[in-house]
Formats: C-alpha cells, sequence, structure tokens
C-alpha cells in the first residue's frame, strides 16, 4: 500500500482542496484571531515547536504579516503557483502565526494535523506540477507515491484511536465521564440539552460506549478501503452532534485532513493507481 502509486492529478486535488479549506478558514477567522492577540486576554507567548515552555511573542505586525503571508502561500499552493515552494514556506508561517493562538479552545490540538499534511505535501515529488487550470483539465496521469496519502489517513485515525485509548483508560464506558462532562459543559455555556442528557444515565452510558466502538473502529477505514465512505460518514455525524449539543467544533481545522480520504470515498473520480510508466488508462 505504502510503496504504491496514485496519478499525479489525484495528488493534484489533494493539495488544491487542502490548501484551499485551510485558507478559507484562515480568512473566516482572521479578524477575530488577530483581535485576540491584541486584546488584554493574550498572555504574551508563542508556542514554538520541541521547546516545551512558551517563547515572548512576536510584535503584532510580525504575527499579522505571519497570517497574511500564511494565506498567500496556502492560495498559491492551491491553485499550483510555485507550489512546492508555497508548501515548504507555510511551514515556518504556521508555527508563527497559530503559535500565538493555542489559548482559543478551537484552535488547541484541533490544527496539530496541518503541518504534518503540509509537510507530506512537501516532499511529494512534482505535487506543485499542476496549476488548478491542469487540473480542470483532466491533469495528469503521471505517478506519485501513494504515501501521499497513506501517511495523512494514518495520522487521522491515529487521532481518533489515541482518543478512543484514552476514554477506555479512563472507564469511559460507564457513561459518568460523559456525565460529568455533560454537566460542566452546561455550567460553563448555559446548555440546557447537556443538562437534561446528563440526567439519563442509561443514555450516556450508551453513547459513551457508541462513542468508544466510533474512535477505536475508525482505524478500519485504513485496513478496508471500503468501508472509508462509513467510517468517515460516521465521523461527520459524530462531529454535527457535538458540535450541536456541546457547541465543541472541532472539524474547523480537521476537516481538510479528511480529504486524504477521498479515493477511497469515489474513486470513480480520484483513481487510486497510476501506471508506473506514465501512459495513462489504454
Amino acid at each position: 500500500m505504502w510503496e504504491g502509486q496514485v496519478p499525479l492529478s489525484t495528488v493534484g486535488w489533494f493539495r488544491t482542496l487542502f490548501c484551499g479549506l485551510v485558507l478559507c478558514r484562515l480568512l473566516y477567522s482572521f479578524g477575530d484571531q488577530a483581535r485576540y492577540v491584541a486584546s488584554p486576554i493574550f498572555d504574551g507567548y508563542m508556542a514554538v515547536p520541541v521547546i516545551r515552555a512558551g517563547v515572548p511573542a512576536l510584535p503584532y505586525w510580525a504575527f499579522i504579516s505571519s497570517g497574511v503571508g500564511l494565506a498567500v502561500c496556502l492560495g498559491l499552493a492551491a491553485v499550483g503557483i510555485r507550489g512546492q515552494l508555497c508548501l515548504w514556506l507555510c511551514l515556518p508561517l504556521y508555527f508563527l502565526y497559530f503559535g500565538h493562538l493555542l489559548g482559543l479552545s478551537y484552535i488547541a490540538r484541533k490544527t496539530n494535523l496541518i503541518p504534518l499534511i503540509l509537510l507530506t505535501l512537501a516532499l511529494t515529488p512534482n505535487v506543485g506540477a499542476l496549476s488548478i487550470r491542469a487540473l480542470l483539465r483532466g491533469g495528469s496521469d503521471r505517478p506519485a507515491p501513494a504515501w501521499t496519502f497513506e501517511v495523512p489517513k494514518l495520522l487521522v485515525a491515529m487521532v481518533y484511536f489515541g482518543a478512543g485509548i484514552l476514554k477506555l483508560g479512563n472507564q469511559w464506558w460507564d457513561g459518568q465521564s460523559l456525565q460529568y462532562f455533560l454537566i460542566g459543559h452546561h455550567l460553563r455555556s448555559d446548555l440546557p440539552f447537556c443538562w437534561a442528557l446528563a440526567q439519563q444515565i442509561e443514555l450516556c452510558c450508551a453513547l459513551s460506549i457508541l462513542t468508544i466502538l466510533f474512535e477505536l473502529g475508525f482505524v478500519l477505514a485504513l485496513l478496508f478501503p471500503r468501508l472509508a465512505l462509513p467510517c468517515c460518514l460516521a465521523a461527520l455525524t459524530f462531529h454535527a452532534g457535538t458540535a450541536w449539543a456541546l457547541n465543541i467544533w472541532y472539524l474547523k481545522y480537521f476537516a481538510p485532513a479528511m480529504l486524504a480520504f477521498l479515493p477511497d470515498v469515489w474513486p470513480s473520480r480520484f483513481a487510486l493507481s497510476a501506471d508506473p510508466h506514465g501512459r495513462g488508462p489504454g
């Protein structure tokens, strides 16, 4: 599986859709995030990879510049203009920008896969060779390494599987942990539905078990590609439920990573294999 090949056009579409979605999310929240860094709430530190302690934040103008630079590089990578170079530039700009924002609950842990997938794309040979115009005209059947998709899929599965293992360790299946979680959310955010649900311990227990089964079972999408569609639908249902009931919007920055499953979910549009000699079909 990892040593296989996929058409370069399939990788190009993944690059375009992934970078495009991250860009849209960045632009949508840029104003609010800029105001957060400028407000007294901001603690004046930024996170740096490997270094556990925070370091002093960049000047405000440098923070804004990093966000603008990240948006420009994501946009250029999405349309295939100097795509490979822009993907590499996105990496330091990501840390310079999002390192200031980990105090926001909808950012913390939810953007972790973005730099890893950007790195995977940047390492893919010729990933920036196809422009959006070339993709719309049919792209190219030249081969590209299958790990461009396998790595992001593995990362997504690891997120869910790790969450499931953590819940097992916390004895989540008894429903009491979910009950405590729901009550806490109600007290913080005034969510009457959470309070009402917390009174039903049997229902909390059932939902807890279903959550564990979903998170541990998502790895099946890796092992059996035909299960990718039901696993992804289960993920969308799960996150839509938590967004509606708990106001937890995990898919804001996590959804682009799910695009790695597109070749499995929609094989008729996104081919799964390529001619190793680049001759194309026929």
